[in-house]
């Protein structure tokens, strides 16, 4: 039987940015004493000095847990950071997404040419 759970939490505001995190929650029992958890999670925040929301951070977990004496621990504990569009699990063809942005350059680089141009040499 496949159970899904959402969550809803908030943090306090901690310089100056209120946090809250979402989360939904599959979990796919296998067997009496093993349980496949699957979970979207996202962090929002709010910058009260300028008054906007940014998303802080995105995952997936995919886990394994078994009950042993009682207590359940996991067995399994893989989890997805989304820090690049590569990280980012889907199905279907990217044609709607827009074009990757360039990569930043290191500033002490010789290629870096940022520096000379706003100097105006």
């Amino acid at each position: 039987m496949l159970r899904i759970w959402k969550r809803f939490g908030t943090g306090g505001v901690r310089g100056g940015l209120g946090v809250s995190i979402f989360s939904i929650i599959f979990v796919f029992p296998e067997s009496e004493d093993r349980i496949r958890v699957m979970s979207f999670n996202q962090i929002i925040q709010f910058n009260v000095e300028y008054k906007t929301h940014f998303v802080f951070g995105m995952d997936t977990h995919d886990d394994i847990t078994e009950c042993h004496d009682g207590r359940w621990y996991f067995k399994n504990l893989f989890v997805n950071a989304w820090l690049d569009r590569e990280d980012i699990p889907r199905m279907g063809s990217m044609n709607h997404m827009a074009p990757e942005r360039p990569k930043r350059m290191d500033p002490t680089t010789p290629e870096f040419k940022g520096v000379e141009q706003l100097s105006g040499t």
